[in-house]
């Protein structure tokens, strides 16, 4: 049970959670920063304008607040700076928020202090701690450890004053014990949710990976046509109707696995030569290519493409695949352009296979 409780975050995890930090970080910082201009500001105004205690000392409170108003600042601007490029700035980012989460208990225990010798309490000091232990997400080792540290920083110091109340002190304790249960139980609820939420992320990749390609080519399929189905509208394309010659003899005289194997490896010649986001699987032995690119270089493409697909093999010995296309040059206006495009490729295609197959028939819009 324990290991299972304090297990070993991976990188992943760690770095998950120092994002999560980020954002907290970042709205406690600037909310930090504005909250030290009030204060500063009506110390100002108490000290030195109203001068409710004349004589009083109130400029280490201000220089105080002067100093955690540009730690806050700095704070939150360097994690703005870094935050699109997180993944490379991780630790760093990270030594960043430790450090201005330890400023903060520090700035409570002093401000604290300064209260109780004058005759307040410590409101600031346990302020800052529910911010550290209970708002932000901090490791439950480092959480408990630095807990215990300020408090007994801060009963040490207070008491070199004379002012320290023993049922202030046990109450205080009290808390600090609730908000470090608090703090352990947020953190791991936090550690199982993005566990989870990992998890869901790469199942989805596993589904869109059953969903929108084809598990025998390698290739997109129908559904990730649909998907991209827009994203040609606007554009000047090239869409290429492809068939495998003689298809059926393949697995009628090698069997389907022999077939398969065709399927698989036309679908990697074709990946090959005009890239995975080009080419979809729509048929058992047809393939469709929309890209934007030229049509001399499609047709060197296709060239070097057929080359690959003549050369497979089965045990050593070549099959002698040969492949027909047809593609249509224009432009893609909207959803009838397209469907437009693909007929006139199609016929493209029945062209090329009444006249004795393994070819290639182009047409532009201008012809």
């Amino acid at each position: 049970m324990s290991k299972k409780f304090f297990f070993r975050k991976s990188p992943e995890l760690a770095a998950s959670l120092t994002i999560q930090n980020m954002y907290i970080i970042r709205i406690i910082a600037i909310v930090t920063a504005i909250i030290q201009v009030f204060s500063l500001a009506w110390s100002y105004i108490y000290f030195e304008i109203m001068k409710k205690k004349p004589g009083f000392d109130a400029r280490p409170d201000q220089l105080a607040y002067i100093i955690m108003m540009m730690v806050s600042l700095f704070t939150f601007f360097m994690i703005t700076k870094y935050k699109k490029n997180i993944k490379n700035y991780i630790n760093f980012i990270g030594a960043i928020i430790f450090i201005y989460l330890e400023s903060l208990v520090v700035y409570g225990i002093f401000i604290s202090v300064r209260d109780v010798v004058n005759g307040g309490n410590t409101y600031v000091f346990i302020t800052a701690i529910i911010v550290v232990f209970d708002i932000a997400i901090m490791n439950p080792f480092l959480s408990i450890f630095t807990s215990i540290a300020s408090y007994v920083v801060l009963i040490m110091c207070i008491g070199t004053t004379g002012k320290m109340y023993t049922f202030d002190c046990v109450n205080m304790l009290y808390l600090l014990i609730y908000l470090n249960i608090i703090s352990v139980i947020r953190y791991y609820a936090m550690c199982r949710l993005l566990v989870v939420q990992s998890e869901l992320d790469n199942t989805n990749k596993i589904l869109e990976n059953i969903s929108f390609f084809d598990e025998l080519s390698h290739t997109k399929n129908r559904n990730a046509l649909r998907q991209d189905w827009q994203d040609f509208y606007g554009r000047t394309i090239c869409v290429a109707m492809i068939d495998i010659d003689g298809f059926k003899k393949f697995n009628d005289e090698f069997g389907h696995t022999i077939g398969d194997c065709v399927i698989e490896s036309i679908g990697h010649a074709l990946v090959q030569y005009f890239g995975k986001d080009v080419v979809y699987r729509i048929g058992g032995d047809e393939f469709l290519i929309v890209t934007d690119i030229s049509e001399e270089d499609f047709n060197v493409r296709l060239i070097n493409a057929k080359m690959a697909i003549n050369d497979i093999k089965s045990s050593e010995t070549r099959l002698n695949v040969t492949i027909s296309a047809g593609c249509y040059h224009g432009k893609c206006r909207n959803d009838e352009d397209m469907r437009n495009m693909m007929n006139k490729a199609d016929e493209l295609l029945y062209i090329v296979k009444k006249n004795g197959k393994n070819g290639l028939k182009t047409q532009t819009e201008d012809d």
